[in-house]
């Protein structure tokens, strides 16, 4: 709410898309557990969510771990390439040390 004044306050320092930028686009499990994609940059999400476990299988020839081919917490979603955050495609999955971002366009 307090980006929002700023913004319509005549603050420069937001871009006018800002508002839709920041929206979280949330979910829930199979299970009823919820899950949170958090923007983080202009193409890239954050997945947040209280997980138990998750699968993910690394891209070929990629010894590092970071290029994720998919991401599968428990109960859902499965994610992988072309899967839909919002109205965008994802078309790359980064495991980090502070969690999993996906890019998309």
């Amino acid at each position: 709410m307090k980006l929002k004044m700023l913004y319509w306050s005549g603050c420069k320092h937001f871009p006018k898309d800002m508002e839709n930028k920041m929206k979280t686009i949330k979910m829930k499990s199979r299970y009823g557990e919820d899950r949170s994609f958090v923007w983080v940059s202009d193409n890239i999400y954050r997945f947040e969510g209280n997980t138990h476990y998750a699968r993910f299988g690394v891209k070929e020839n990629n010894a590092t771990m970071e290029d994720l081919q998919f991401f599968d917490p428990d109960g859902g979603p499965f994610v992988s390439e072309g899967y839909a955050i919002g109205d965008k495609r994802v078309v790359r999955i980064m495991s980090r040390i502070d969690g999993v971002y996906f890019e998309v366009e």
